[in-house]
């Protein structure tokens, strides 16, 4: 087994660098926190092996920047495998990563109607590995790095390769490497480089608040998500959500300022309070000049003839589920599998296509649905995007 060498210094990752631009393939994934011991998104650890090698970057160490490194992700000509690189790639694209060819293990191994599986899982089925336990959740900001974590990173791209080799020749049995090729194109495709790095509040925090105590909860959130950075710790953590909400609906819920299950240490001061009260004030008086109400539900209740619409668009697409893309699903069960047919059309990406939301289907899905449609004499045209 090929073993991870530990990547520290500028100096070694010119020598990885100039190592990887002399290989056609590599196997890259990251550890990452997101808001569980720190503030925010942040890249803890890169891992990336070629077939003669296992390297594990460290992106905290003082004497190495990771960016050097960022030119040969971006490297049309080389090979990314991944495995479920979704968040991995949303932190990348965020830190001004933009990876190409990327090829992702786990979809290729849904399309070929493998359950949904962790990589320790697939390994073992698929090429017979097995490899230790889990360390995803550990705290990988903790330095040195336990022999746990290391074995642990470096399982998640050695085997990679041997994994990809397997894969494709099923997929060739199978005839469907262009529906993989597809999918890769699409996920190549993607850019998250114009999300938020961190969102102070969502439209479910509405529920239950009238207009006016969502005001000043928004302002109160959005004081927390500048707290919280200042002191680096995860905002949740810093000051409990069903203490700013009390307090938004009645200031006096300040008093429970010093119970310590509600306020973090890091921001339990008297300049934070201080702070809070402006923030609260500020917040209320505003409220007060736009006239919101103390009594009207932040979110709108349906008038009866709008609740009476939306009935109707709702019985509406669940006649089409039905009748349409039921029967049409459970054929793509018959010809490729329960997982695979999920992959291609869930619940949720059928619920997109009638609403209008989400992304096109590639195309071999839309012209797949289309012949098993008119198989089944089912038009599914109107419905695909």
């Amino acid at each position: 087994m090929i073993t991870a060498e530990l990547i520290d210094s500028n100096q070694s990752l010119e020598e990885v660098k100039s190592h990887l631009h002399r290989v056609s393939e590599m196997a890259i994934d990251l550890e990452f926190d997101k808001n569980r011991y720190r503030y925010g998104f942040n890249l803890c650890l890169m891992q990336i092996a070629t077939p003669d090698d296992c390297f594990l970057v460290d992106p905290l160490s003082p004497d190495l920047n990771v960016e050097n490194l960022f030119p040969a992700l971006e490297n049309a000509s080389t090979e990314k495998l991944v495995f479920a690189f979704g968040e991995d790639l949303r932190l990348l694209h965020q830190l001004g990563c933009f990876p190409k060819a990327l090829y992702d293990l786990k979809t290729a191994a849904s399309l070929l109607n493998y359950p949904p599986a962790s990589l320790t899982d697939l390994l073992h089925q698929i090429i017979g590995v097995e490899v230790g336990a889990s360390a995803q959740n550990s705290n990988w900001y903790k330095r040195p790095l336990s022999e746990k974590q290391i074995n642990y990173a470096a399982d998640d791209v050695r085997f990679l390769g041997a994994l990809r080799n397997q894969i494709e020749a099923e997929a060739d049995k199978q005839g469907i490497r262009s529906w993989i090729e597809e999918e890769n194109e699409r996920l190549n495709s993607v850019s998250f480089a114009d999300l938020p790095e961190s969102v102070a509040f969502r439209k479910k925090d509405m529920a239950g608040l009238s207009e006016f105590m969502w005001h000043v909860l928004k302002s109160l959130l959005e004081f927390r998500e500048e707290v919280a950075k200042s002191v680096n710790r995860p905002s949740f953590q810093v000051i409990h959500k069903d203490l700013l909400v009390a307090i938004a609906g009645d200031p006096s819920a300040l008093k429970q300022w010093n119970n310590t299950r509600m306020v973090h240490r890091a921001a339990h001061n008297s300049s934070v309070k201080r702070k809070l009260e402006e923030v609260l004030e500020e917040a209320r008086a505003e409220a007060q000049s736009k006239g919101l109400s103390l009594g009207k539900p932040a979110v709108p209740r349906l008038s009866p003839e709008e609740y009476k619409r939306f009935r109707e668009q709702r019985d509406m697409r669940e006649k089409i589920k039905r009748d349409v893309f039921t029967p049409v699903k459970s054929r793509l069960v018959e010809q490729y599998g329960e997982h695979a047919a999920t992959f291609m059309l869930s619940n949720r990406a059928i619920d997109d296509l009638l609403i209008g939301n989400g992304e096109p289907l590639p195309q071999y899905r839309r012209q797949l649905l289309t012949e098993i449609g008119d198989e089944l004499g089912l038009d599914v045209r109107p419905y695909l995007r």
